[in-house]
């Protein structure tokens, strides 16, 4: 609720801070009141400035000389007026109207930390009119001196006729009153960001011409979640930078040379970065989704929408089960190779531990260095039934350390900040959905990586999801900051597909190649050497226990309800560019 009190004396308004009054009585030891009605002085207290006017009416006297002084005294000069409070710039609270009164106390106080300085003035009067219902007058005529008298309508007109020869005095001719300065207009944004630095300026005043004095003394507050700051800074333009608390809240700025009102304001929303943001991720989810859906990819606006609700439909390589469920009712009878099913029949004859076993000397035949060992975890992690997600920090830093994730990212990388620096650094406008538009999603199948032990582990990733988790953003150094994790993931389990393709020597020694051949042709004795004949060479022993270790592996978890999960790799990122 705004408020206002303003002062009047002698003709002239004078803006006030505050003000008190009191009437009290004296008692006896028994609590009786024994006196007339005492006190009834006004106290006000007002902003201090260059004015000198109410000292100099406090100084001014009449040119009568007071009688019984042995020096020379002059009576002084009375003065008339009241004082109101107004709230709401239109309801009079309180008024006190005042006849024949003398300012006997002028106390001025100043200081240099910033805060107001103001003048105290002390009041005494003759008579009072209170809310213009409570008339009390003190002059000898009506109360002989004892104190105050309220007065009815007929004494109060006797009084008014009999007191006529009072008069205010008249104004000065030699002092001109000036105007009090306020501000009455203020201009600046609607809408900022943090670290942005905004504006504020006065626009107008309430007289058409205002000293440079005036305008160096402008004062400033602003108000957040209902809490005034009064600022330091004075004049009439305020630089104010966004504060990081101030985001998603709206805060007013104030100028004010007497009060500060909202009256006179400016109100400035400051947005709210929508984080943590998707920037673009497959429509598969982990665990869940079709193969065909892993190439199409979803991006997140600042408002929350583009992205579809995760699949219930379970990922093709992620059922499971026994000889009597399973939650695709898979059965040995849609194996339509031969030899694979002939592979898994007599395989499924040996027990669990045999069966980890093979299984393992397919990841010892397939993984090299800190990638078996990393991947002799994975069957560990299979064979304890562990069922959570898996993450390792090899197996991340070799997926983030392979030629074709750095291409992946930097494309992502470069696709943020071209979009970012298209809208000045407004990333609630950003639409990454034409800078992102080539992705491609990574998979791990070239040479190196079927050798080095990252193709059985995570060959071609399930899916991924690239997120914005911290945004910043300085408007004045054109500077932005950002922090993007990267997640890849993919699933440690076979389907139908796989164990066809990968489930007998045959397709194992099509996959080979030439490498297949080459070892197959070396391993094998020739008659020059004097040695028996074999009948297979190394070749086919390396593709028959491959074969065999992915039986192995599918009869686990198809068959004996071994449960495959979900592999993580995730990394987070911070850089910074210019806009």
């Amino acid at each position: 609720m705004a408020s206002e009190i303003l002062l009047e004396i002698n003709g002239h308004t004078y803006h006030a801070l505050r003000f008190c009054y009191e009437f009290y009585r004296y008692t006896d030891v028994k609590g009786k009141p024994v006196t007339g009605l005492e006190g009834g002085d006004i106290h006000v207290v007002l902003e201090s400035n260059a004015d000198n006017s109410l000292l100099e009416t406090m100084l001014s006297d009449k040119s009568r000389q007071v009688p019984y002084h042995s020096w020379p005294d002059f009576e002084p000069a009375p003065i008339c007026g009241k004082i109101q409070l107004i709230r709401d710039d239109v309801e009079v609270f309180r008024e006190l109207v005042f006849e024949e009164g003398y300012i006997y106390r002028y106390h001025e106080s100043m200081m240099a930390d910033g805060y107001p300085m103001s003048i105290l003035l002390s009041i005494s009067t003759m008579r009072l009119d209170i809310n213009r219902n409570v008339r009390l007058d003190r002059r000898l005529l009506t109360t002989y001196g004892f104190g105050w008298m309220k007065l009815g309508n007929t004494v109060f007109k006797q009084v008014v006729k009999l007191n006529q020869s009072i008069q205010p005095p008249k104004k000065s001719t030699t002092h001109q009153e000036e105007p009090v300065v306020l501000v009455t207009s203020v201009k600046g944004e609607s809408k900022a960001i943090v670290s942005q630095t905004v504006q504020y300026v006065v626009t107008k005043y309430n007289v058409p011409n205002v000293k440079d004095s005036d305008r160096k003394r402008v004062k400033w507050v602003i108000e957040v979640d209902g809490q005034k700051e009064y600022l330091k800074e004075q004049g009439e333009t305020l630089d104010l930078q966004i504060k990081e608390e101030w985001q998603g809240k709206e805060i007013t700025v104030m100028p004010y040379l007497k009060q500060c009102t909202y009256n006179v304001s400016v109100h400035t929303k400051v947005e709210r970065w929508y984080l943590p943001r998707v920037i673009v991720q497959t429509k598969t989810k982990e665990g869940f989704g079709d193969k065909q859906e892993r190439n199409i990819y979803e991006y997140e606006d600042a408002y929350g929408n583009g992205l579809t609700e995760a699949s219930t439909k379970i990922a093709i390589d992620m059922h499971w089960g026994d000889q009597k469920n399973h939650t695709n009712n898979f059965t040995t009878n849609q194996i339509t190779d031969n030899n694979v099913l002939k592979n898994i029949q007599n395989l499924n004859k040996k027990s669990d531990k045999e069966l980890f076993a093979i299984f393992k000397r397919l990841i010892k035949l397939t993984s090299r260095g800190e990638l078996e060992k990393q991947n002799i975890l994975l069957v560990n992690h299979l064979e304890q039934h562990i069922n959570l997600e898996y993450k390792n920090d090899i197996l991340t830093k070799n997926v983030f350390s392979r030629e074709i994730t750095n291409e992946f990212i930097n494309y992502i990388k470069q696709g943020i900040i071209l979009e970012i620096k298209n809208k000045s650094g407004d990333l609630n406008k950003a639409d990454f959905r034409e800078t992102i538009k080539h992705i491609k999603r990574p998979n791990f199948n070239v040479s190196e990586d079927r050798l080095r032990g990252l193709t059985i582990a995570i060959h071609d990733i399930w899916g991924f999801r690239i997120s914005m988790e911290m945004y910043s953003f300085n408007p004045n150094k054109k500077e932005c900051m950002v922090k993007v994790r990267y997640r890849f993931f993919d699933h440690f389990g076979l389907d139908l597909d796989d164990i066809i393709n990968y489930g007998s020597k045959e397709k194992i020694m099509k996959k080979m190649g030439v490498l297949g051949i080459l070892i197959e042709e070396f391993s094998l004795s020739h008659p020059s050497q004097g040695l028996p004949l074999k009948k297979s060479g190394l070749g086919q022993g390396i593709a028959e226990d491959v074969a065999n270790g992915f039986c192995a592996w599918f009869i686990l978890q198809h068959l004996r309800g071994y449960k495959p999960f979900v592999t993580v790799m995730e990394n987070v990122e911070i850089f910074k560019f210019n806009i």
